[in-house]
C-alpha cells in the first residue's frame, strides 16, 4: 500500500510542476492563482493518503498481531476473534467508499447509472 501511495504521490507531484512550469511561461493572474493550487493539491493528497495508510493499519493490525505463532492459541475469547475478523472488511469499505468519493470519474459514473436505475422504473 506505501509503494502505490507513493507512486500515485510522485505522479501528482509531477503533475503539479508541469503545472507550475506551464504557468510561469504565461505570466497571467489566472495562471499564478492555479499554480499556488497545485502546492494545495500536494497538502491535500498527502492527507489523504495518510488518512487511508491509517484506517488499513488500524483494520489490519489486529489480525496480523492475533496471528502470531505465540498468540494464536493464547486468546480464547470468541468476541476478541470476532472483532479482529471484522476490523479489516470495514477497513476494506472505508477505503474503497473513500477512494470511490473522491474519485471524479468513478463518482459520475455511478452517477449516470443510478439515475439510468431510476428512470427505468
Amino acid at each position: 500500500m506505501i509503494v502505490f501511495n507513493s507512486l500515485i504521490f510522485i505522479h501528482a507531484r509531477t503533475s503539479s510542476r508541469r503545472v507550475h512550469v506551464q504557468s510561469l511561461s504565461n505570466d497571467t493572474n489566472e495562471n499564478r492563482s492555479h499554480s499556488l493550487g497545485g502546492r494545495n493539491r500536494n497538502i491535500y493528497l498527502v492527507k489523504h493518503m495518510l488518512f487511508n495508510f491509517a484506517v488499513f493499519i488500524i483494520g489490519w493490525s489486529p489480525s496480523y498481531i492475533i496471528a502470531l505463532p505465540g498468540l494464536a492459541n493464547t486468546y480464547n475469547s470468541l468476541w476478541i476473534h470476532e472483532v479482529t475478523m471484522v476490523l479489516p472488511v470495514v477497513s476494506a469499505t472505508i477505503i474503497s467508499l473513500d477512494f470511490a468519493y473522491f474519485n471524479h470519474d468513478v463518482r459520475q459514473y455511478l452517477k449516470r447509472k443510478i439515475l439510468v436505475c431510476i428512470n427505468l422504473n
